[in-house]
């Protein structure tokens, strides 16, 4: 679903709470918004409803310390480790 979502787009669900929850956890992984309402007190059946929301993803303003490993072969240069400095 994420793929087909555009940025701003937002998706409506109802089902049980424990559905629900896995799909709030999914939807965060993702860094979609969330929100979980309960249902109204008059429907039958348990369930709640889950707004989600897919954000639009943009790069940081600071840029991110990344330290850098190279080895070289053959007179080329290649990564050989990478991590970030936080």
């Amino acid at each position: 679903m994420d793929r087909m979502l555009r940025p701003d787009g937002t998706v409506i669900i109802r089902d049980t709470p424990e559905v629900i929850d896995k799909v709030s956890r999914i939807a965060l992984a993702v860094r979609w918004t969330t929100a979980i309402h309960e249902k109204k007190p008059e429907s039958n059946g348990r369930e709640k409803i889950l707004v989600a929301t897919k954000n639009f993803w943009k790069l940081p303003s600071t840029p991110i310390p990344l330290t850098e490993s190279f080895g070289v072969c053959n007179n080329r240069y290649y990564l050989v480790s990478c991590h970030f400095d936080t």
